[in-house]
């Protein structure tokens, strides 16, 4: 496994066990340590960084959930997780996961993984969001992937705010700047494009950097491997 990744977020539930070493991570603001056997839940859109810790090599497996999926399964809306739990009933089911093959299978092998879990799993209704529309306004202009990207400036004229609020404000949403969450959002896309035959050079100009070697850069410091493994990880 990469030594580190570096803040990002995933729109899709992140579950992960950890087989041997450990690592510090980061979530939302707080700090945790997950050892060997350990398992760790990431809402979709929380802000995530890890590194390893200690002398083992750190190796873990990790499920990428959509929500819609999850709920689905759950039958009632997921409202949180617990970040981190020790949590054996968890490695039998992923290595069923990982083992299964028929479509049939793997769906099987998923819902147990999700039932083992139930015990670490928030249900029921959210409370109602408080989102603020002018900062949507600044999420919506960020999603276009404006080549180059607008600025700080015209992204706090766009909010009503100086550019001070808006960070502020945007950080107190989002759990990032504007433009460190910009960047995340291009990410989340580029890992969504990686599924298709588009050439990575000109996804990463799609998508507002300055070419290829700036796309690789920024997807490996948060993704921990370059686009194109990724994308062999992908298609097998």
């Amino acid at each position: 496994a990469p030594a580190a990744f570096g803040k990002h977020t995933h729109d899709a539930m992140v579950i992960s066990a950890n087989l041997s070493g450990g690592e510090s991570l980061w979530l939302d603001g707080r700090r945790f340590e997950a050892g060997p056997g350990d398992v760790t839940l990431y809402m979709p859109g929380q802000v995530q960084a890890s590194q390893a810790i200690g002398q083992q090599p750190w190796e873990f497996v990790t499920l990428y959930a959509p929500l819609p999926w999850l709920e689905g399964a759950l039958h009632a809306p997921l409202r949180g997780a617990v970040p981190v739990a020790a949590h054996p009933q968890t490695l039998p089911a992923f290595v069923r996961l990982a083992h299964a093959r028929r479509e049939a299978d793997v769906t099987e092998a998923a819902l147990l993984l999700l039932d083992a879990l139930t015990p670490l799993l928030e249900v029921g209704a959210a409370p109602p969001s408080r989102r603020a529309p002018h900062l949507e306004r600044v999420k919506a202009r960020l999603r276009a992937f404006e080549q180059p990207p607008p600025s700080l400036e015209a992204l706090a004229d766009l909010a009503g705010l100086s550019p001070t609020g808006l960070v502020r404000a945007f950080r107190r949403e989002t759990g990032l700047p504007p433009l460190a969450w910009a960047l995340d959002q291009r990410l989340i896309e580029a890992r969504h494009r990686l599924r298709g035959p588009e050439p990575i050079a000109s996804l990463a100009l799609a998508l507002g950097f300055a070419d290829q070697a700036h796309f690789t850069r920024a997807f490996r410091r948060a993704v921990g491997v370059p686009p194109g493994a990724y994308r062999k990880a992908l298609i097998g």
